[in-house]
């Protein structure tokens, strides 16, 4: 998996919030 720091802020949450619901 890549470092979430790559990624805009909003993508971070959204890449957290994915996770929490398995997808």
């Amino acid at each position: 998996m890549e470092p979430l720091d790559a990624y805009e802020p909003w993508v971070q949450s959204f890449a957290v919030f994915n996770s929490a619901v398995g997808g």
